[in-house]
């Protein structure tokens, strides 16, 4: 009895640490994707990407994955983060260059990665 009480206990811990994780990842992909889409409205309605408004929006973007990309990266591939991690810091590039194009196409790609992680 002992023993079951034991294997029990240990399932349902393990149930909990990927239920957990399962709602971390989903609000982080969440929040990140919700910014994005605000951030592709901003880009496609201006003339400029480096509006006081893209350009906090963006930092904060970038300020908010950067304090959970270490967590994620636990429970998705590194490389995979590394890649969304990197076209953040170019959108961030992009809006302080004014950029246009490249800023909405990297934006983009940060929408496909959400989505695309969002399935796995």
């Amino acid at each position: 009895m002992k023993r079951f009480l034991g294997i029990l206990a240990i399932v349902i811990l393990l149930f909990i640490i990927c239920l957990m994780e399962e709602l971390f990842v989903n609000q982080t992909l969440t929040n990140v994707n919700k910014t994005s889409a605000t951030l592709k409205e901003l880009a496609l309605s201006g003339e400029n990407v480096n509006s006081t408004a893209i350009t906090n929006l963006t930092s904060s973007l970038y300020e908010y994955w950067k304090t959970r990309e270490l967590i994620l990266c636990f429970f998705i591939n590194y490389k995979d983060m590394s890649e969304m991690s990197n076209e953040i810091v170019r959108m961030v590039s992009y809006s302080q260059e004014n950029i246009k194009e490249e800023y909405i196409a990297s934006l983009n790609l940060l929408i496909y990665y959400c989505e695309s992680f969002d399935h796995i």
